[in-house]
């Protein structure tokens, strides 16, 4: 179960844990091919000729280093997996400013300054430097919720400071991933 997966991981002292669901056959692939799901994506992406891929992320509150932070996702970034694509986050347990809520900066997916699109991992201090604490979207919601977000903008989760975050990763692109060696993306579909 999700709780001992969780506490699995706070009994290892582990950061951020990946769990890649691959399984042809499972509850979640039947969720994230549901026709609701599958219309918000194809509207948005202009195709039904859709790739998906399904993770589930757990953060938890240890203290991580520089390099740790930027390579589980705390620090800002976007993702450029597809030529075009999107993402649906569904919150495993309810999340506050202790979990490390997901923030996204607004309007990023279209426009962000040269300089980000060149950089790997962005420190927040200068995102609200420059875009301003006003585009910040801190999604500080309870289970279930779910986040559709076209991750080309600019995006974070926090660090979780006292408690665990888990969350469901729906990924839909358009055609092949730029990760060829993924294996675990689901064949396209019609």
């Amino acid at each position: 179960s999700l709780d001992e997966i969780i506490s699995l991981t706070l009994d290892n002292k582990i950061k951020q844990c990946v769990l890649k669901l691959k399984d042809n056959n499972n509850f979640l692939k039947e969720v994230a091919l549901s026709k609701s799901l599958l219309n918000v994506v194809s509207n948005y992406l202009n195709t039904k000729n859709i790739t998906c891929k399904i993770e589930c992320f757990i953060s938890n509150p240890f203290k991580a280093n520089i390099d740790e932070m930027k390579k589980n996702a705390q620090y800002f970034h976007y993702d450029c997996d597809y030529k075009k694509f999107l993402k649906i986050f569904i919150y495993l347990n309810d999340i506050d400013e202790n979990s490390g809520p997901h923030i996204f900066i607004q309007n990023t997916h279209k426009k962000k300054f040269f300089k980000h699109i060149l950089a790997e991992r962005i420190d927040e201090d200068e995102i609200l430097e420059i875009y301003g604490e006003a585009k910040q979207k801190k999604f500080i919601k309870n289970a279930g919720s779910v986040i559709i977000e076209d991750t080309f903008g600019l995006h974070k989760g926090a660090i979780p400071k006292t408690k665990s975050r888990a969350m469901l990763v729906f990924e839909y692109g358009v055609g092949e991933s730029i990760l060829k060696n993924d294996q675990y993306f689901f064949s396209e579909f019609k």
